[in-house]
């Protein structure tokens, strides 16, 4: 990424199961290749899915089982 910093939204499938931040802003010049941002859930079990739409680029979608 030509960029220092890359902004990438984030959404859960099920924002009630899930607690993500809206919105994270990954720095290159710090990290280069590993990023870690904490996901919370709540008390509902099953299957959900986090989408990281980043401002350059495809998205990505993670699938998460809460149990």
């Amino acid at each position: 990424y030509k960029e220092d910093e890359l902004a990438v939204k984030v959404e859960a499938s099920d924002p009630a199961a899930l607690t993500v931040p809206p919105q994270l802003k990954l720095d290159f010049e710090r990290n280069d290749r590993e990023f870690e941002y904490e996901v919370r859930a709540a008390n509902k079990e099953g299957d959900f899915t986090i989408t990281l739409t980043p401002a350059s680029g495809d998205k990505v979608e993670v699938k998460v089982t809460v149990r």
